[in-house]
């Protein structure tokens, strides 16, 4: 499971004079596992061992603090002040800076002090966004002791939120480099190339010398120069060396995640490159076979990672921080999307998939984890459930193409705003009927309930009418025909 961390941001009452740290329910019962509404009459003997990571901070290393934790009312759980007097008197704590708590066992931790001006403020406000008195629970766990593959493709039916998925775990990473591929994406455009800039340079006259204004200051001209600009590979790369050293940061700080959407867009083997060669790692998360950079990419990341501290380059091998030979740290998480529904122009070969782990995301209906997301199309003053059309339409799909790559996902389409659950009619045929006509069965026989009242199968034509409206009427006959009364979703004002 791996070690527990509880980060909290102090505020006013914590600092104050006659009062206590408290710690309410979610922190006291989960990571400190005191139940003070039922615990209140057996205070807790505890102890926290005060860990720095901070240099300036090292000579308070190792300083224990026995305490103890007990029950104020039934509303929190407090613990007497020794550790409050040697935040605020002897590290000068303030309100808004945070403390982070470590859980060896029950009754033994240990806790890190980190400023609010520092680095590491700016990851935990992120944590900490919106929670009661900013404070959170969760394990501290490196990337093995999660279980997370360091090369990860999400693929499924459009609209199943697998960007949506892969933004739950990245979203709290500032520093993630996205990227999107697409048939004209090649190495350049995805690891970097030389390319021009405009770049101010001295004016210089006609003896050679640089030319000066009325100030004494030297005249300036925009010249176009060359220089390499790296692109998302590259800046993740240089990103994930510069971090796996770095002590002043938890394991979940030094991961460093590479998006790419729309994988299979693009040609993979073209894009790739010999970087095709790194995608296998060991046991350890290094890549097994080094690939040698080529002169321009070598110079760009041995000058980046040139400009670490010396501390953190000495443990980084010379020929990857000189950049003559590329290896992906442990630390560099390449997560892709891919959507099942599009025909790539080059299909990945069986050798580059192997090097993935791949992760399927089903089809179901969101609406029963979240009431807010029970949805409904409304025509003509009829409503009918997402959910149940989603079911029929992709079962019709299935039967005509006899495979499930062209299905729509939960997410295909959504109500204009958060706070309705209506997908309105003209969004039901500009985008799903579209996608139908346009997409799936452009090559195939409409399936029986696209057959309209006069005869035949609706054109994609008659849902508009002569101004370019949406005729709701059409959509409300194809809805019906569709969907049996019982799996219709009643008053469109319900």
């Amino acid at each position: 499971m791996g070690e527990f961390i509880y980060i909290r941001k102090l505020f006013t009452q914590d600092l104050r004079d006659g009062k206590q740290i408290a710690f309410p329910r979610e922190p006291a019962e989960k990571f400190f596992n005191f139940r003070y509404w039922i615990d209140e009459a057996q205070p807790r003997k505890i102890s926290f061992t005060f860990s720095p990571r901070e240099n300036s901070l090292s000579v308070y290393s190792n300083k224990i603090f026995e305490t103890r934790l007990y029950a104020a009312g039934t509303k929190e759980a407090r613990m007497d002040g020794e550790v409050k007097a040697f935040l605020r008197d002897d590290l000068h704590a303030e309100v808004d800076d945070y403390v982070e708590f470590r859980k060896q066992n029950d009754n033994e931790y240990s806790f890190d002090f980190i400023s609010r001006k520092s680095a590491r403020a700016s990851l935990y406000e992120t944590f900490c966004e919106g929670r009661n008195f900013h404070t959170l629970v969760l394990p501290h766990i490196d990337g093995a002791a999660a279980n997370l593959p360091p090369q990860r493709i999400i693929y499924g039916a459009p609209g199943t939120g697998k960007s949506h998925g892969i933004e739950d775990v990245v979203g709290t990473y500032a520093d993630t480099v996205r990227t999107t591929f697409h048939p004209d994406s090649d190495y350049s455009t995805f690891v970097g190339s030389y390319k021009p800039t405009m770049t101010k340079m001295p004016r210089y006259g006609q003896q050679g010398m640089p030319i000066k204004n009325s100030a004494d200051e030297i005249v300036t001209e925009d010249v176009i120069t060359y220089s390499f600009v790296p692109q998302a590979f590259t800046k993740a790369y240089v990103r994930a060396w510069s971090k796996l050293f770095d002590q002043s940061k938890i394991d979940e700080e030094k991961r460093q995640y590479l998006v790419i959407e729309e994988i299979n867009r693009g040609n993979c083997a073209q894009i790739f490159g010999d970087l095709f060669q790194l995608l296998d790692r060991k046991g350890d998360g290094y890549s097994k076979y080094p690939i040698e950079s080529d002169t321009d990419l070598a110079r760009y990341v041995g000058e980046e990672l040139g400009k670490l501290p010396p501390e953190m380059k000495t443990n980084i091998p010379a020929e990857v921080l000189s950049g003559a030979k590329l290896v992906l740290p442990p630390n560099l998480y390449i997560w892709a999307t891919m959507n099942t529904s599009d025909q790539s122009l080059f299909p990945m070969d069986s050798a580059f998939k192997r090097r993935w782990e791949w992760e399927y995301v089903p089809i179901k209906n969101a609406g029963d984890e979240d009431p807010k997301l029970v949805w409904k199309i409304v025509a003509d003053g009829e409503a009918f459930s997402w959910w149940n059309f989603l079911k029929t339409i992709n079962k019709c799909i299935l039967d005509t193409l006899k495979n499930e790559d062209k299905q729509l996902g939960y997410f295909f389409a959504r109500p204009d705003d958060d706070t309705s659950d209506v997908i309105p009619a003209s969004k039901f045929v500009n985008k799903i009927l579209f996608y139908l006509y346009n997409d799936v069965f452009k090559d195939y026989e409409l399936p029986k309930g696209f057959a309209k009242a006069g005869g035949g199968k609706f054109a994609f034509a008659d849902f508009f009418l002569a101004g370019g409206k949406t005729d709701e009427t059409k959509v409300k006959e194809l809805l019906s025909n569709l969907l049996p009364k019982s799996q219709q979703a009643g008053d469109a004002n319900e």
